[in-house]
C-alpha cells in the first residue's frame, strides 16, 4: 500500500468515497488543507481538536479528522443530530487507519445552544465546516466567540454567497465573505480570510456510485486526479474577483488573543 500524503487529492478521494461523495469533496479537502498548511506546520503534536458541528448536508469533514490524526490529537466532535454522529462513527471505521485520530469523543450537543462544549476544555484547533450558515444571524458572533475562547485557532468555512449558482444547487444558505468577516469582528485575531474550493468543473456534477468506485482503478482517471491537484495548487494565484464569483467556500482563520 502506497504511503498516504496529506493534501493529495487521490488520497482524499478514497476518503470522499467512504462518505458517499466524489471528486468535488476530495478537491475541497485538498484546497482547504492548502490554506491551512502554514497554521498546521506551527501546531504542536498532541492535545485535542474540536469539530464544532458536522456539515449541514454534504460529507462529514473527514479532512479535519485526518488533520487531527497527523497531529496525533484526540478529537471531540459535537453535533445535535444523533443520526449524523452514528453515520460518522461507521464511516470513520472504514477509512485508512493512518487517517483516524487516536481517540474520538462523540457528543450530541447543539451548536445552536450555548455551544455546550464550553466546560473548561482547551483545544489546539477548532474546525467549523458548513455549520455557521444554519445558526441564526443574531447568534453567529456568539458562536465564534465560543470557538475562540476554547481553542488556540479556529478555522471556519461556509458556503460562498457570492457564487449564487453553487448556493442554488447545494440548497444551502450561503454567506458573503463580508458577512462572515462582520460576524468575526472583534473576535480574536484574524489570521487569514478569503475564498477557497474553486474546482474546474461546474457545481452539482454527479457520477454514479459505480463510476466513482472505478476512478481509483483507472489509470486515466488517476491522471485526471493528478491534473486536478495541479489546478488546486494554482487556485491561490487566481485573481480575487474570479475567486469571489466561482469559489464554493468562504473562510476565516482566527487566533485566540488570550
Amino acid at each position: 500500500m502506497r504511503p498516504w500524503k496529506f493534501g493529495r487529492i487521490i488520497d482524499y478521494y478514497a476518503m470522499a468515497l467512504a462518505e458517499g461523495e466524489g471528486a468535488g469533496t476530495a478537491y475541497e479537502y485538498s484546497a482547504k488543507e492548502r490554506i491551512l498548511r502554514r497554521t498546521l506546520a506551527a501546531s504542536r503534536p498532541g492535545g485535542s481538536v474540536l469539530i464544532a458541528g458536522l456539515p449541514e448536508l454534504y460529507g462529514y469533514s473527514l479532512d479535519c479528522f485526518s488533520i487531527a490524526a497527523r497531529m496525533d490529537a484526540r478529537v471531540v466532535v459535537v453535533d445535535d443530530r444523533i443520526e449524523r454522529l452514528e453515520s460518522l462513527r461507521s464511516i470513520i471505521n472504514s477509512i485508512p487507519r493512518i487517517c483516524r485520530p487516536r481517540e474520538i469523543d462523540y457528543r450530541r450537543v447543539s451548536p445552536l445552544e450555548k455551544i455546550g462544549y464550553q466546560n473548561g476544555e482547551e483545544f489546539r484547533l477548532a474546525f467549523s465546516c458548513e455549520v455557521i450558515q444554519r445558526i441564526p444571524l443574531k447568534d453567529r458572533k456568539k458562536f465564534l466567540v465560543a470557538l475562540i475562547r476554547c481553542s488556540e485557532i479556529a478555522a471556519v468555512f461556509a458556503p460562498n454567497g457570492d457564487n449564487p449558482q453553487h448556493a442554488i444547487r447545494s440548497g444551502l444558505q450561503a454567506l458573503n465573505l463580508s458577512e462572515l468577516m462582520s460576524a468575526a469582528r472583534g473576535v480574536g485575531k484574524l489570521l487569514n480570510s478569503g475564498y477557497v474550493d474553486m474546482p474546474p468543473f461546474p457545481p452539482g456534477m454527479k457520477r454514479t456510485d459505480n463510476q466513482r468506485d472505478q476512478v481509483l482503478s483507472s489509470t486515466l482517471h488517476k491522471i485526471a486526479l493528478h491534473g486536478l491537484e495541479k489546478w488546486c495548487l494554482l487556485e491561490g494565484f487566481i485573481p480575487e474577483f474570479l475567486q469571489k464569483k466561482f469559489s464554493h467556500i468562504v473562510y476565516i482563520l482566527l487566533q485566540s488573543e488570550e
